[in-house]
This record gives structure tokens, sequence and C-alpha cells, in this order.
């Protein structure tokens, strides 16, 4: 999923990413409860935190469906892995991207 995540944003690959944005949120929605129930292999989605920052650019893109994905799996990441998420979040580039998302200005203009 991250291969294809990575790809697809480097890319530019439109129609694979809202699909890996839906396999993505699908991961960390079976982490998290894997999470809550103590079952083996919990925390696989933790291969994510270091790509918060695709997930904050994916939130500026004009798809409403796309912006919305990347949204929500930056919300699930930030649930499921808090220390890790945040700590990506509060990194200066998370910082900048974060500042961008709210103010509604794309970085590459």
């Amino acid at each position: 999923v991250v291969a294809v995540l990575e790809y697809a944003h480097e890319n530019r690959v439109e129609p694979f990413l809202e699909p890996v944005l839906e396999l993505c949120q699908a991961l960390l929605d079976c982490d998290s409860k894997a999470a809550q129930t103590g079952e083996a292999g919990a925390g696989i989605s933790t291969q994510l935190v270091p790509y918060y920052d695709i997930f904050l650019e994916l939130a500026l893109h004009p798809d409403p469906p796309l912006s919305v994905a990347a949204a929500q799996c930056m919300l699930k990441l930030l649930t499921t892995h808090f220390r890790a998420a945040s700590a990506e979040l509060l990194s200066p580039a998370g910082a900048g991207w974060s500042a961008a998302v709210l103010s509604g200005q794309d970085q590459e203009n």
C-alpha cells in the first residue's frame, strides 16, 4: 500500500490516488480494531506515518472525494498513532503543510 501511495503521488497518477487512500483507510481501520482487541499484528499501519506529508498535500487536492479521503487518513493516523503522527504533523514540513491546508493555499503555487 505504501509503495502504491508513494508511486501514485510522485508520478501524479490520479486514477490510483483515491483507491490507494481507501486502502490506507481500511488498513488504519483494521489496525485500530486490532489494537483495541489486542490482536497480533496490531501496529502495521505505523508504516503510513512517515507519509503524513503526502496525506497533507492530498488534502489540498481540488477533487473533493480525494481531499476528503486524504483528510480522513490524516485523522485516522492521528487517532491510531497519536505520538508518531503528531510528531510528523508538528515537524517543520508538516507545520508548513498544515498552515497551507488551514489557509486554503496549495504549496505548489
